[in-house]
């Protein structure tokens, strides 16, 4: 990067892959919770559709929605209205548009796996993010910052679309956390300015850096001379809603959803809610679906996940002459477990297999990656915690391009045990 001053400024924008956006009709900057019922006024609603990478969803009725990894023709993203009878049931498909992607699942916990998902049209604008991965990773620049930024993969390299620069850091997995490194001139110093960034070391001469969370279109900016960088990234809006489930009762609150009056709020793509669930008198909280884990807080980004389910339980009646003011007792709760998606990473040497399982307990999980012949390849053991672990499986070097099977055995040690097994396409 030439630049004569020390005191002069460079702001950078992170991209994380490019987006389609469908029908996030009216309020994009509202915060505020409504409820449900109200919005159930007009002969129509809404759905908004976002292709999150490359890939293309297709709706009942509509026109495609497409996603793309390209250089951004502009800031903003485009927009597909997609309108339906209150009532009526919608069928999205998903599929890849540029080789070496995958569908790796929806947003919405009723649509578990990477089949068709069909949603009832039972409120105004819902949303449902299908995710591809892997994801492109570009850095808006100005023209005489075109050089001094990397990621642990290497250097980013510089990229020219429509009179604006890039640098095109290369293509990761979904959520994925990538570390962005800038170099600044003259050994000054350099600040990362920006919320999306986490895990920041500030290093007072060189190579500061930001790590983001790799998952659509996200922001970071990054100075030369301690001054916080002008410029107002354009804003992806989306439906987030919470759904309950159980024969109990209970709230979820958050700085700005209260699911008792309502449980759906329109948020920006990537900012983090965190949920706390409360169970009425005579419930208990069954724990989350679709985020999270068994304790009553759930941090969780929007896009990425458009519902969740808060799942409340009516404890047990007292028994026939027991004392006045004894308590029921709990039964342990059932061991659920699943593998929520997975993805392929990397090439060669630097193949890995990334999971994300959900488990309401500790558990032990196991994974084998075998050939269709049942020859094994590799094979690990994790003791995991309550929640959403993402899990990684290194993949041998001498491992050849082609179709391979994944078992995964979940289990909580007490003989209940949840077993999955997948397709694995692996590359070269």
């Amino acid at each position: 990067m030439q630049n004569q001053s020390t005191r002069a400024t460079w702001t950078s924008r992170l991209l994380v892959g490019a987006v389609a956006i469908c029908a996030l009709v009216g309020s994009a900057s509202s915060a505020h919770a409504a409820p449900l019922a109200s919005e159930l006024t007009g002969a129509t609603v809404q759905l908004g559709v976002v292709a999150d990478g490359a890939g293309t969803v297709t709706a009942s009725g509509q026109a495609p929605c497409v996603g793309s990894d390209d250089a951004p023709r502009d800031h903003t993203a485009t927009e597909c209205p997609y309108t339906y009878a209150p009532g009526q049931l919608v069928t999205l498909t998903a599929a890849p548009n540029a080789a070496g992607v995958s569908f790796v699942g929806w947003s919405d916990e009723r649509c578990p796996g990477t089949g068709a998902c069909t949603l009832p049209m039972d409120a105004d604008l819902q949303s449902i993010t299908a995710l591809f991965s892997p994801q492109r990773l570009l850095v808006q620049t100005s023209p005489d910052g075109a050089e001094g930024v990397s990621t642990d993969a290497g250097p980013c390299q510089k990229l020219v679309a429509n009179n604006d620069t890039y640098l095109d850091c290369g293509r990761f997995p979904i959520f994925s956390d990538v570390t962005l490194r800038a170099d600044p001139p003259n050994d000054t110093a350099a600040t990362w300015f920006d919320s999306q960034c986490h895990g920041t070391t500030q290093d007072p001469v060189k190579q500061p850096s930001c790590t983001v969370s790799v998952y659509n279109l996200t922001w970071a900016h990054v100075s030369f001379d301690g001054q916080t960088p002008n410029g107002t990234p354009p804003q992806v809006s989306v439906r987030f809603r919470v759904l309950k489930r159980g024969n109990g009762s209970g709230t979820v609150r958050s700085g700005s959803l209260d699911c008792g009056n309502g449980c759906a709020i329109q948020e920006d793509f990537g900012t983090r809610e965190n949920l706390q669930a409360k169970p009425d008198s005579g419930s208990t909280f069954g724990g989350w679906q679709g985020a999270c884990g068994p304790a009553p807080t759930c941090s969780l980004a929007v896009g990425p996940v458009t519902a969740v389910v808060a799942a409340f339980n009516a404890l047990p009646s007292p028994s026939p002459g027991s004392s006045p003011g004894s308590q029921p007792s709990r039964a342990t709760p059932r061991f659920t477990a699943r593998l929520r998606r997975f993805v392929v990473s990397g090439h060669g040497r630097k193949r890995r297999i990334l999971m994300r399982v959900q488990v309401n307990a500790r558990a032990i999980v196991g994974a084998r990656l075998a050939t269709r012949r049942g020859h094994r390849v590799t094979s690990k053991r994790w003791r995991v915690g309550a929640g959403t672990p993402l899990l990684r499986l290194k993949v041998p070097a001498r491992t050849r391009r082609g179709t391979y099977r994944l078992a995964v055995s979940l289990s909580d040690g007490r003989g209940h045990v949840v077993r999955v097994t997948r397709t694995v396409r692996m590359p070269r």
